[in-house]
This record gives C-alpha cells, sequence and structure tokens, in this order.
C-alpha cells in the first residue's frame, strides 16, 4: 500500500472513525471541485476486502464487517491518492 500523500488527496476525510462493523462509512472530500475515483478497503497484512468506484465528491461505503484495524486507500480522479487507518468497533 503506498503511503504517498499528496496535497489534494490530504483533503480527504472518513467518518466516523471508529466505525462500527458493517454499518455505512462516509468517504468525502473537503472540496466539491475534488473528485473521489476509488476507494479500496485493505486489512493490516494487505489483503483487499472492499472496493467501490464512484464520481462524485463524497460516497458512503459499507464497513468491513469483522472488528479491526484497517487501511483505507483513496485516489482522485486527477490520480493522487491518500491512505488513512480504519478502526472498526
Amino acid at each position: 500500500i503506498a503511503l504517498h500523500v499528496s496535497q489534494s488527496a490530504s483533503k480527504v476525510s472518513i467518518a466516523p472513525n471508529p466505525v462500527s462493523k458493517s454499518s455505512a462509512l462516509n468517504v468525502e472530500t473537503i472540496s466539491p471541485d475534488i473528485q473521489l475515483a476509488k476507494v479500496q478497503i485493505y486489512t493490516m497484512s494487505g489483503i483487499m476486502v472492499r472496493q467501490y468506484t464512484t464520481s462524485d465528491a463524497s460516497a458512503a461505503i459499507e464497513a468491513p464487517s469483522a472488528t479491526g484495524c484497517y487501511m483505507v486507500r483513496i485516489q482522485l480522479a486527477d490520480g493522487s491518492t491518500s491512505t488513512q487507518k480504519l478502526f472498526v468497533k
């Protein structure tokens, strides 16, 4: 998982965090001019458990069904990426 964060990708938020298992998780950009492209959720061992594709500034996705710590990789339409930790309780 690449941990490079560009300036535009740092303007991405995931909430709530921590999130309850299998509940809604909101991923959004701070500016409506910045579009999301892909959201991927990985276990800490690098196994992808969820992947979503969107072309909006925000997306509601389903959190993983198992408790633990995950990495959320967010790719924006301009190609930049951001990786954030997600805690599922």
